[in-house]
């Protein structure tokens, strides 16, 4: 996994202030994204990943700095041609990104593995679920705006999490709303792979 300490530490400060980029005692446990976005990431470039953690925290797009970097990659990840109109695979390399940024502020700030993460969305209902999961459907349809899934929808995982919300920063039901998010259109975009076909097999 390449560094994300590095490229996150570059640009926190953008959004969420001093108090979370100070360094933590120790390098917060992260999950080595899989799937044909694992792939994908694996192989941007330094300076690309930087950009698009830097658009993530300030809240810009970070399709336009990854489309053009994952045009050239996707294909060697996949097996088959890529489309700029491919929102799955561009989903696939945003999500793993979102989850990296949320999963390691986290981390540095509760001390909360990744893995909890992971388990708190394998343990959450259908219902849960649901605002995220609509969410990455309207990103995944060509036919549809894309809407957030609203902030409300990080409740029951903050709970799940066993976050006093009351206690933390405002920031943080926010990062929880970002990964899940993530989690949610990671799952979707990769499923709708599969299906088509794309093998995740890295190629030369």
């Amino acid at each position: 996994m390449k560094p994300i300490i590095a490229v996150w530490a570059a640009a926190v400060g953008l959004t969420a202030g001093a108090a979370l980029a100070q360094a933590p005692a120790a390098q917060p446990k992260l999950v080595a994204p899989t799937g044909v976005g694992g792939c994908i990431y694996r192989r941007i470039p330094e300076a690309v990943s930087r950009a698009a953690v830097s658009a993530i925290l300030s809240h810009t797009s970070s399709v336009q700095v990854l489309r053009g970097p994952v045009a050239e990659i996707a294909p060697k990840c996949t097996g088959q041609p890529f489309s700029n109109a491919d929102s799955a695979v561009v989903g696939s390399v945003m999500s793993v990104y979102a989850r990296m940024v949320a999963a390691f502020t986290l981390g540095s700030r509760l001390q909360l593995p990744e893995r909890q993460l992971y388990d708190a969305w394998a343990a959450a209902t259908p219902e849960e679920k649901a605002p995220f999961v609509a969410s990455a459907q309207s990103f995944l349809r060509a036919d549809a705006a894309y809407a957030a899934a609203k902030p409300e929808a990080a409740a029951p995982f903050v709970q799940r999490l066993g976050i006093d919300a009351k206690a933390q920063a405002p920031v943080i039901p926010q990062l929880v709303h970002m990964y899940f998010s993530a989690m949610a259109l990671n799952e979707l975009a990769e499923a709708d792979l599969a299906a088509r076909g794309a093998s995740a097999a890295e190629t030369k």
